[in-house]
């Protein structure tokens, strides 16, 4: 069973990896070989299956916040949502009065 989950782990990773652009593929790769270097040092695969899955998550994390997106410039569709979170926002305002109480209906006397 854990050697299923390895596997399926491992198809899952790979599948996508970006390897024309390096820095992109540099989590999957480092993930790919801390899980495998820590599955051969404690043969335990959940150890490796957490250790690999935590610096692929902290990598992914850490590069996507620094590398500009794929292209190096953002799509129209991309500037379209912005524009339209920006732009659109509607700001509510407070509502007044009492709150209900849970089960009442509007308008029913106590």
């Amino acid at each position: 069973m854990p050697l299923g989950v390895m596997v399926i782990l491992l198809a899952y990773t790979l599948r996508d990896l970006p390897l024309a652009d390096p820095a992109r593929a540099l989590p999957g790769i480092v993930a790919l070989a801390v899980t495998v270097g820590l599955h051969l040092w404690r043969r335990n695969a959940v150890l490796s299956i957490l250790g690999g899955t935590v610096v692929n998550v902290a990598l992914a994390s850490l590069l996507s916040a620094r590398l500009p997106p794929a292209g190096g410039h953002l799509d129209q569709a991309q500037l379209v949502g912005v524009n339209a979170l920006s732009v659109d926002a509607e700001v509510r305002p407070a509502r007044s009065g009492r709150r209900r109480s849970p089960g009442r209906r509007p308008g029913s006397r106590p």
